[in-house]
């Protein structure tokens, strides 16, 4: 059964399906049963596990993949006439790339302290006061 559970969370088939691959002969309800049982099911929740570890710490897991991952997605969207959704997912994709939002404001007073800002003023005080005395 392990193996089963493995083939139905990474080639998302059912009990059904997977059981004739592997040519164990089981029937419709002799399987329902068993997708029923509790071990069964936490067999399940490991392979499900397992798989989501695999794929999360894949070193080629970067942004541009999540990206592009997220394009196909609109794009089989658009495909299938769900336009709403396929603009959701570009917003999304929007989103990630930083081009929508206050992600775009940059503050170039961060990381300034009070008494920077005085030293700022006090500088500005002076030039102005030293362009006042310039001749005209």
């Amino acid at each position: 059964m392990p193996e089963a559970a493995e083939l139905m969370v990474r080639e998302s088939r059912s009990l059904k399906e997977v059981i004739s691959l592997l040519g164990i002969p089981l029937t419709t309800d002799e399987c329902e049963t068993i997708g029923r049982r509790k071990s069964f099911r936490d067999l399940l929740r490991a392979a499900r596990t397992r798989l989501h570890n695999e794929i999360g710490s894949d070193p080629s897991r970067n942004k541009e993949a999540l990206i592009g991952q997220l394009q196909l997605q609109a794009d089989n969207l658009e495909a299938a006439g769900e336009y709403d959704k396929a603009a959701e997912v570009l917003f999304k994709i929007a989103k990630v790339k930083n081009y929508l939002g206050d992600e775009q404001t940059v503050n170039v007073f961060a990381g300034l302290t009070a008494k920077d800002f005085d030293a700022i003023r006090k500088r500005l005080a002076e030039r102005e006061v030293a362009e006042n005395k310039a001749p005209n």
